[in-house]
């Protein structure tokens, strides 16, 4: 237990007594994005015409047309009937 203790401190001595480039490596230190470096982006635009849909040509099916119905759609049918 204690040889653990004096290696975490061993470890943390060694580490807070590196120059900067070794901490960078590590990861211990933080680095804040250059405002000059930042590259702007254009903002979304919306299409002019995004609420324009394709038209779908729907047939409309007659109930005649279709033959062999089950019972529970014949029994259906006859209600639009």
């Amino acid at each position: 237990m204690v040889k653990n203790i004096l290696y975490v401190v061993t470890c943390v001595l060694l580490i807070s007594a590196c120059n900067g480039n070794a901490k960078k490596t590590l990861g211990l230190v933080d680095s804040a994005p250059n405002e000059y470096m930042v590259q702007p982006r254009a903002s979304l635009s919306i299409p002019p015409e995004y609420n324009l849909r394709p038209v779908v040509q729907v047939e409309a099916v007659s109930v005649e047309k279709v033959e062999g119905f089950s019972v529970g759609e014949q029994a259906l049918t006859d209600v639009i009937k």
